[in-house]
């Protein structure tokens, strides 16, 4: 008996540490992951090189303050990209317009010469921000694409096509105009929020998909994976996947910045994406 309530006990004390870690120290961290992408073509030598810092879902807000999202805005213009991107979640539950003025000016100060784009999240529709999101980005200097698509023409002649497609839980995603610009066989980013419409997408060797919404499952498990997961982010969870079709992995799921429903994280460090991809 005596050996059971130590077992309890201990049981109790990991579970106090796990919780105390996860609330007040893994949650307020913040990384920055490397990664490499090359895509597919006859240029072989790959002369064209584009850093692009993919961060998502901030959710500011009881979680995520604006104090944690201006460290953000530090460390990503410490890494000097040459692009920036956004797959949605902005604010948890809505935001006063002091805070939507707030959010506007640290938006602003991320430096990118090759741009910054965006895309609608479920919380950037449902969340109270559907009729400010817009104004919001452009007044940040970002390109907000709903069902749209830009290119980049670098110096050498390199292009680079940018498919923004709408939130797939509460916006209207057009699949099939995401799949006609794919059928081009041109080197293409797309940026969506809930990874698992990838699974809709037609793709080539030519695509780089960037997501988020997951959260990781907010707590990933060693060995076990994430202890929930949600809608539209239940088969691609966190980190790459190789979609059909692809001798790479093509689609990178960020696990995000912000929390929740609960202010607790754990195996999911915030973190900033960068990646360099070779033209």
């Amino acid at each position: 008996m005596r050996k059971f309530f130590k077992f309890i006990l201990l049981l109790v004390a990991v579970g106090v540490i796990v919780f105390v870690y996860g609330t007040f120290i893994e949650s307020k961290l913040l990384t920055v992951k490397s990664h490499e992408f090359s895509y597919v073509s006859q240029n072989q030598e790959k002369e064209t090189s584009v850093k692009i810092a993919h961060f998502t879902d901030t959710q500011i807000g009881e979680f995520f303050s604006m104090d944690q999202f201006e460290k953000v805005v530090k460390k990503i213009n410490k890494q000097k990209p040459d692009m920036i991107v956004f797959t949605g979640d902005l604010f948890d539950m809505g935001a006063t317009e002091a805070e939507i003025q707030e959010i506007i000016s640290l938006l602003k100060e991320m430096e990118a010469p090759y741009g910054k784009f965006s895309v609608y999240g479920n919380r950037d529709v449902g969340g109270g921000m559907v009729r400010n999101y817009e104004r919001l980005l452009t007044d940040a200097d970002f390109t907000l694409l709903q069902n749209e698509e830009t290119t980049i023409t670098f110096p050498n002649g390199e292009e680079l096509l940018i498919y923004g497609l709408d939130d797939a839980l509460l916006g209207s995603p057009d699949i099939a105009g995401v799949n006609e610009m794919l059928a081009r066989n041109q080197n293409t980013l797309v940026l969506l929020h809930e990874p698992d419409v990838a699974k809709q997408l037609e793709f080539t060797n030519h695509a780089l998909v960037l997501a988020g919404h997951s959260h990781g499952g907010q707590v990933y498990l060693p060995f076990i994976g994430p202890l929930a997961t949600t809608a539209l982010a239940e088969e691609y969870v966190k980190g790459w996947y190789t979609l059909s079709g692809n001798v790479n992995p093509n689609l990178y799921v960020n696990t995000g910045l912000g929390n929740t429903k609960l202010p607790f994280r754990f195996g999911n460090i915030p973190q900033v994406a960068l990646i360099n991809i070779h033209l």
